[in-house]
């Protein structure tokens, strides 16, 4: 599958097909009446993250592992210094595919969980540790977002994928190379788009799918 497919592709899905003026869309490049391209860009670069990640993390099909490294290479442990419960990640980082602090294990949440638990100033239980990566488009870099927010500074243990460039509508064309992960890579691009849009329900049912297409009972939305 192309990147440009995978966008018309996740339009399809999202049923956002047709332009302001009723025309059909027929290039990535193209907004929709409810999705622009950059925010379809945006998603399924994403997703092609967040499928790298729960691959990484749950191995549990050798073939796709095999493909994560050679198109995608390496994963490896480094450390981070977060300060006042934000860390930045440097450029060659993907992707955090594990995080720990003092042996304690955190769990991955979207950047839509973590506002509302921040926002929403939700009381989290004494094991709930939590982190996710936003894009400070501003300094164009990554920053590591964890919760509970501590005050000072504290080292995390981080397992990251390394090497992996966004792609962009010039890219429509390339092959994400993923092999036989297509609809894997669109429920989670489709999940996150249900997330921005608050579609909670519709959320909960692609976690299920997600889970049964890497062959484990996980849940990744944490109400």
């Amino acid at each position: 599958m192309t990147f440009g497919n995978l966008i018309l592709r996740l339009r399809e899905r999202l049923g956002d097909m047709r332009k302001s003026d009723s025309s059909a869309i027929t290039a990535i490049s193209q907004d929709g009446i409810r999705w622009t391209s950059a925010s379809l860009i945006d998603i399924s670069n994403s997703a092609i993250s967040e499928t790298i990640r729960l691959i990484s993390i749950y191995k549990t099909n050798n073939l796709m592992l095999q493909q994560l490294y050679s198109m995608f290479g390496i994963i490896y442990p480094t450390t981070i210094s977060i300060i006042n419960g934000d860390g930045t990640i440097t450029e060659p980082i993907l992707y955090v595919s594990e995080l720990s602090v003092n042996d304690k294990l955190y769990a991955y949440i979207t950047p839509e969980k973590y506002l509302f638990y921040k926002t929403q100033k939700l009381s989290l239980l004494k094991d709930e540790l939590f982190f996710t990566i936003v894009f400070d488009s501003l300094n164009n870099t990554k920053i590591l977002k964890l919760l509970p927010i501590t005050s000072g500074t504290i080292t995390a243990n981080v397992t990251c994928i390394y090497t992996k460039s966004d792609y962009t509508v010039a890219d429509g064309a390339i092959n994400i190379g993923l092999r036989n992960m297509d609809d894997l890579i669109l429920d989670i691009a489709e999940r996150e788009a249900c997330d921005r849009e608050h579609n909670h329900e519709r959320s909960l049912i692609l976690d299920k799918r997600i889970g049964l297409k890497l062959g484990v009972n996980i849940s990744f939305n944490n109400n």
